[in-house]
């Protein structure tokens, strides 16, 4: 299926997902990049196929690319909780539809899908997750593009990046609308960028079978960023680049439900190089110093190193192998801490064994270390997924992973580790 384009200001660190992803998760993420990519590589999972990329629904000057997805999927922790294991069997059913314009000097695209999950043994399991987005671009003269997004959707926590321990964040979904907009301006070397996004988040209640019904509304909060960005290309493939990024959390319920202040400010500053050498590498490295400054004298106001990094390297036309790196001061997001530091490295190598199919490896560790409390909590994950195209209609995924999440006890959370192996298959247009 086609991908979703020019939704970001730069390259995500996030890794793109398989047919077999373990939920849909919103397209935001706090690490934004200098796009690199200046058109001297491609990597295996982006290369083209005409003989297997589907040809869409001609609708006048839009084509629509609809498909449906089936999951099936084998999970030996499903509560990530290794004091209270249980092992399951989930069916998942995606529909989703992709429509792009085909116009010359701007872009309209459309993506929905929902994702209905059933448990074979735990009910509490069974979910709708639902996005949607809408995205834009027009380029206003030779110089300035201006790009819009807005999102929609319910949400599951992640697991494995959740503030909360991994059996409340499985349980976990919330409501998120995003709205941004970015403007770009290129001059000679020179190229300035500019973003706003605003973003509101509600939480569920926690459906948790032995307590009932756990409100989290403690938890809503809305969040504005602002960002702006200079690059100067010192030659075609080579350029240095400064960004600096506001945001401010506000919290629904502040000073109320027994509560202190949680409202917060943060600040960023990072400078760097990006790079594109054909056949070579492209990527980005930035290095800075963040801070959050948080209303109520009760929390301490940190500050830190910040590191952001993500180098593709292409050995040879059929491989490509990608590193990520981050450190980043976020907020919490809890009742139980205000601040924490999020690290995390990422390797993915991909291998096309033939045109149609690629063979994917995954090697992932995370680190949580909260500001105001000893807690700690580190996470391993390894994969292996191979993906086969039979034609322009027909896609398969095949998936096998092992993850792991150590604690330091008490609040941190429980240990878990588990292997999960799921199948997809997915027809569309």
């Amino acid at each position: 299926m086609a991908r979703v384009a020019m939704l970001g200001l730069g390259f995500s660190l996030a890794p793109q997902p398989s047919l077999a992803q373990l939920a849909i998760q919103p397209l935001q993420d706090s690490v934004v990049l200098p796009d690199y990519d200046r058109g001297r590589n491609v990597g295996v999972a982006e290369t083209p196929q005409p003989d297997y990329d589907p040809l869409g629904i001609s609708a006048g000057d839009f084509r629509v690319f609809p498909s449906l997805t089936a999951t099936t999927q084998v999970n030996s922790n499903v509560f990530f909780n290794d004091f209270d294991k249980h092992a399951d069997i989930a069916a998942l059913i995606q529909p989703t539809v992709f429509v792009t314009s085909d116009w010359s000097n701007a872009l309209v695209q459309v993506y929905a899908t929902d994702q209905i999950r059933r448990d074979a043994r735990y009910a509490v399991l069974d979910r709708n997750t639902w996005a949607t987005y809408v995205s834009g671009r027009l380029d206003m003269t030779d110089a300035l593009t201006v790009t819009t997004l807005v999102q929609a959707g319910r949400f599951t926590e992640n697991p494995y990046a959740s503030v909360v321990g991994g059996v409340f964040a499985v349980l976990s979904q919330y409501d998120q609308v995003t709205a941004s907009v970015k403007g770009a301006w290129t001059r000679g070397h020179l190229r300035v960028t500019a973003q706003y996004e605003h973003a509101v988040q509600g939480y569920a209640p926690l459906r948790a079978a032995a307590a009932g019904a756990i409100d989290q509304a403690y938890r809503d909060n809305r969040n504005d960023r602002e960002l702006v960005q200079a690059e100067y290309a010192l030659s075609p493939g080579l350029a240095v680049y400064s960004q600096v990024s506001l945001d401010a959390v506000r919290y629904r319920y502040t000073g109320a439900m027994g509560l202190s202040d949680r409202n917060s400010t943060g600040a960023a500053v990072v400078g760097g190089v990006s790079l594109d050498w054909s056949g070579v590498a492209r990527g980005a490295l930035g290095i800075g110093y963040s801070r959050r400054d948080y209303t109520s004298g009760a929390f301490p106001d940190p500050g830190g190193l910040s590191v952001q990094a993500k180098i593709e390297v292409f050995p040879s036309a059929m491989t490509t192998v990608t590193g990520s790196a981050y450190r980043l001061l976020r907020d919490a997001n809890s009742g139980v801490s205000v601040a924490y530091y999020d690290s995390h490295v990422e390797c993915d190598v991909d291998h096309a064994l033939r045109r149609n199919v690629i063979v994917s490896a995954r090697l992932y560790y995370g680190n949580q270390a909260f500001v105001e409390d000893p807690r700690r909590r580190t996470f391993y994950q390894a994969s292996l997924v191979g993906k086969v195209k039979f034609d322009r209609r027909f896609n398969a995924d095949i998936n096998l992973g092992y993850g792991k999440s150590t604690t330091n006890g008490g609040l941190a959370g429980a240990p878990f580790g588990q292997f999960v192996g799921s199948v997809a298959l997915q027809v569309g247009i």
